[in-house]
């Protein structure tokens, strides 16, 4: 009989997260999140929210409504396009040229992308022995090397998990942490999920209810604070369908908006990371 935290429970574990990489062609997740300031706590006061539609290819969508016009954004990336940033109701957009991902100086946001990527089971790295290399190392640890990164993994999963097995997850480049993703559980009073329709999905309103839902908190070793981030796959939709309806397309931007260019340091500071 196998004992529980056996390797082979390690094993059925990296089993688990490689069948869901090969089932997942697309997800579709609504995203909250916050930043806090160093020595602060989540008292579960949603900051922020939005949809992010992902797919297997890296193309990545991440759209933002608020009231306010310089927090109602559009985040696409494509790894082989662009970064762009659009901010509709400032008539602005910004980018780049998606290797600005490989510079040294954005590390900490490469490693974000992957790690949200590995999160949302589209990070291709225990499914594919092309792309990635791993060992386990004691009772549910591994460290996982990418060919084409600066960085390797220290995963620790929960082999007891299914839908969401990560626990841990650390980028290290070299004996440096670029990048700490621990799991947590929150339980908070969600008023409104997402105050109406965006790009077709109809919005939830849940007034009142009682949630508990997985939470990870994201720490960027240049940065004092943390990121909450909560991950919410958003059911009734077909992400695929999305899609193939051109649901990742990289989105126009019309001519009367202000273009702007991104560089490293406007990246990082936009998204609070020094």
């Amino acid at each position: 009989m196998r004992e529980p935290g056996s390797s082979s429970d390690t094993e059925l574990g990296i089993a688990n997260l490689a069948s869901q990489e090969l089932q997942n062609t697309s997800v579709l997740y609504g995203i909250n999140y916050t930043n806090l300031p160093e020595g602060e706590q989540f008292m579960g006061i949603r900051l922020a929210s939005g949809r992010v539609l992902a797919h297997r290819d890296g193309r990545f969508k991440f759209e933002q409504t608020s009231s306010e016009p310089t927090k109602a954004f559009l985040i696409h990336f494509d790894p082989n396009g662009n970064l762009l940033i659009v901010f509709p109701r400032l008539k602005k957009a910004f980018r780049a040229p998606a290797d600005i991902l490989t510079s040294p100086q954005v590390l900490p946001v490469l490693a974000a992308y992957d790690g949200l990527r590995i999160l949302m089971g589209l990070g291709e790295i225990w499914s594919d022995p092309n792309r990635s290399q791993f060992r386990t190392r004691g009772r549910g640890g591994m460290v996982v090397e990418q060919t084409d990164r600066p960085f390797t993994w220290n995963v620790k999963i929960d082999t007891d998990g299914f839908l969401f097995p990560i626990e841990e997850l650390e980028a290290k480049s070299r004996s440096r942490t670029v990048l700490s993703i621990a799991q947590d559980d929150l339980s908070y009073e969600r008023l409104d999920y997402s105050s109406g329709n965006v790009g077709g999905i109809p919005g939830q309103d849940v007034r009142g209810a009682e949630v508990r839902i997985k939470t990870w908190v994201f720490k960027f070793s240049k940065s004092p604070g943390t990121t909450e981030i909560q991950m919410d796959p958003l059911g009734g939709v077909d992400p695929d369908k999305r899609v193939a309806e051109g649901g990742l397309n990289a989105p126009d931007i019309p001519s009367n908006f202000e273009i702007g260019e991104i560089s490293p340091v406007v990246l990082l500071n936009w998204l609070n990371i020094r």
